[in-house]
């Protein structure tokens, strides 16, 4: 939804109703607990992505499982920069 509908095209933003500008500044301690969250999901969808990935690649479909390895590596790299987020809150 783009909010508000009488602003130019060009001065128009996305409007986020879970977004709002007096909530203060963010908070170490909330901002862990989702950042932890979300790296548990990032390792969920690891494994996930690996074991689609390994079926895959043991009928030897090389195009599908690479690209998926790709995914799983980036899945990895997500998580190791939220990690590092989370150590630094820390």
């Amino acid at each position: 939804m783009i909010w508000p509908p009488d602003l130019a095209l060009s001065q128009r933003t996305e409007y986020n109703p879970a977004v709002s500008n007096d909530a203060g500044p963010p908070s170490a301690s909330g901002d862990s607990a989702e950042l932890s969250s979300i790296a548990t999901v990032l390792d969920d969808l690891q494994g996930r992505v690996v074991d689609v990935a390994d079926r895959w690649r043991a009928i030897e479909r090389e195009d599908v499982s690479g690209d998926l390895y790709d995914v799983e590596r980036s899945l990895r790299s997500a998580q190791r920069r939220i990690q590092r987020a989370l150590n630094t809150l820390r």
